[in-house]
């Protein structure tokens, strides 16, 4: 009997970290969505991982929040699709509406200390134009 209460206290617990861990990537995404609309797209990238900053470029990264800002527009509305967590890092994929378009968004993101720091970024839409 003992170890069945412990066994579902380490279960809750975790679940509850999952959850937190979940919530506070969700909130980077409400964050990364204002800062796209008002194109500070420069605190979006200061903001991110080491490793992004390593694997992607500034101009590169800039570029591409530039394009979907003129492909898309600004962003309406985002519902989250899916979400998985896998020790520190959650990845969650959205389908959002843009002005002028739909689009689905993939983010990863480092939970470190409570706070989400994005690992990756992937935006797919028909109506993208990268120049």
């Amino acid at each position: 009997m003992l170890r069945l209460v412990i066994a579902t206290a380490a279960l809750v617990t975790l679940s509850c970290g999952v959850l937190q861990d979940r919530e506070t990537a969700e909130k980077a995404v409400d964050r990364f969505h204002e800062l796209f609309n008002e194109a500070s797209y420069s605190v979006i990238y200061n903001e991110a991982d080491p490793e992004f900053r390593r694997s992607t470029r500034v101009p590169d990264f800039d570029g591409l929040l530039r394009s979907a800002q003129r492909s898309l527009g600004a962003l309406q509305q985002a519902r989250r699709t899916s979400s998985q967590v896998d020790g520190s890092t959650v990845s969650l994929t959205y389908e959002s509406d843009f002005a002028k378009g739909k689009a689905t968004e993939r983010f990863a993101f480092a939970i470190r200390d409570g706070r989400a720091y994005l690992l990756s970024y992937d935006l797919r839409s028909p109506t993208l134009v990268v120049r």
